[in-house]
């Protein structure tokens, strides 16, 4: 009985419809699966490389801001001495002001006797901080480091009476009444030869023609700088849910060695700061990652490395890496590290996350093929019985034709056999 006939087709149109819409589905639908089957690999290893770079950057830029702080700190440093030995020369000014005017009853040697007093035991500046007084002539009225110099008749040695100190002075006092004056001055207790940079600030006191002040070494104030930013980074602890932290070595030797810089900052490990470090330390693994360091630090400043250590919060050793940076100004090495396992643990959840945006990708493609499809066969079923009905009444207007042909020709054959009944001889 063959398949293919007028009755059937209306069938054959959906059938081949359907057969159709399988076919492109089908096709559209496996070179869709392929295709995200490749990009979600390619997209897999990316994450892992994508974010490992990113954290890498991110040691970086924070290494360097934190660089960049400390620099601020340090350019900083010379005006807020200025800011601090000014502010204290006026609080002496104050104190001999006051003193003056309470006591101008008494005579000038019982004042000036009150007033050098009242300064001789003042200290700041962890100890390192006094006031002196001079007289314009030059002598040292106050001087609390050695009390032995002070006075008209003490002869001074040549680094204790600096004649252009003097005059330098003495040029402020009497052009401006008060300002600042740089110059080289030996420590208290140290080689009376060995000279260091001080920023002094004076003031004329002029009831009795002295010039009063402080100062600080340079370097005595930017160790109490680099104190600051040593106890601040220290306090700053770490902790297993927020493991990372900036730490800071001094470096005493570029060449290494076994006390090659001093552990300045280091929260997660308290029990090192301000100890000597070698860098033939070994991690867990055998690895001496500070000669690495050292090496990346010689060739280019700065150094990425990747070592076992203590995990902050936990007596446990786990991966780590950490990028360092040298600061020569202050010869320290700066650094933070981030753990890798932290970091994998991320990266793992990042593709979980991405296998899951995947295959709402495809669930979602799924969803709109089926439906497409289901529309599509609709659209064919109801595009199918439009045609079956068009061809039925096509047939049927044949049919009819057909039937009405039958009967002219019906007709025909009657009237002829009668036209031969009525005239034989033809």
């Amino acid at each position: 009985m063959p398949l293919i006939k007028e009755d059937n087709i209306g069938v054959i149109s959906f059938i081949s419809s359907t057969i159709l819409v399988v076919l492109l589905t089908s096709i559209l639908g496996g070179i869709f699966l392929r295709d995200q089957h490749r990009h979600f690999q390619e997209d897999l290893q990316k994450v892992g490389t994508n974010f490992f770079k990113t954290q890498k950057e991110r040691l970086r830029s924070e290494v360097e801001m934190q660089i960049r702080s400390i620099n601020a700190w340090h350019k900083s440093a010379r005006q807020r001495l200025k800011t601090t030995i000014k502010a204290r020369t006026y609080e002496a000014y104050a104190v001999a002001e006051n003193l003056y005017e309470q006591n101008k009853e008494k005579r000038p040697e019982e004042i000036q006797a009150l007033i050098r007093e009242a300064l001789r035991p003042v200290r700041f500046n962890n100890g390192r901080g006094y006031f002196f007084i001079r007289d314009t002539q030059g002598p040292f009225v106050l001087y609390p480091p050695n009390p032995k110099i002070e006075g008209p008749h003490v002869k001074l040695l040549p680094h204790q009476d600096r004649k252009e100190l003097s005059q330098k002075i003495n040029t402020i006092i009497f052009t401006k009444g008060e300002g600042f004056i740089d110059y080289q001055w030996p420590k208290p207790g140290g080689q009376v030869h060995e000279l260091f940079e001080k920023m002094t600030f004076v003031k004329y006191f002029k009831p009795f023609g002295w010039s009063l002040g402080t100062g600080e070494y340079l370097v005595n104030f930017e160790s109490l700088v680099q104190e600051y930013i040593i106890g601040t980074l220290n306090s700053i602890i770490p902790s297993d849910t927020d493991p990372e932290y900036i730490f800071i070595y001094k470096l005493h030797a570029m060449n290494g060695g076994n006390e090659f810089a001093t552990v300045l900052v280091n929260p997660n490990r308290s029990d090192l700061i301000g100890k000597k470090i070698s860098d033939s330390f070994k991690d867990i693994k055998g690895k001496m990652f500070r000669k690495e360091m050292l090496q990346g630090i010689r060739d280019t400043g700065n150094a990425f490395v990747s070592y076992w250590y203590k995990n902050p919060g936990s007596e446990e050793q786990g991966l780590k890496l950490s990028y360092f940076k040298y600061y020569p100004e202050w010869k320290w090495i700066v650094a933070k590290g981030i753990s890798l396992d932290v970091m994998n643990k991320r990266i793992t959840q990042l593709q979980k996350n991405l296998s899951q945006e995947t295959k709402k990708t495809i669930r979602n493609f799924i969803y709109f093929i089926v439906i497409s499809s289901v529309s599509f066969l609709i659209l064919g079923f109801i595009f199918s019985k439009g045609i079956h009905r068009l061809f039925l009444g096509y047939k049927a207007i044949m049919e009819e034709q057909q039937h009405e042909l039958e009967r002219v020709n019906t007709e025909l054959k009657i009237q002829s056999i009668r036209a031969h009944s009525h005239f034989p001889g033809f």
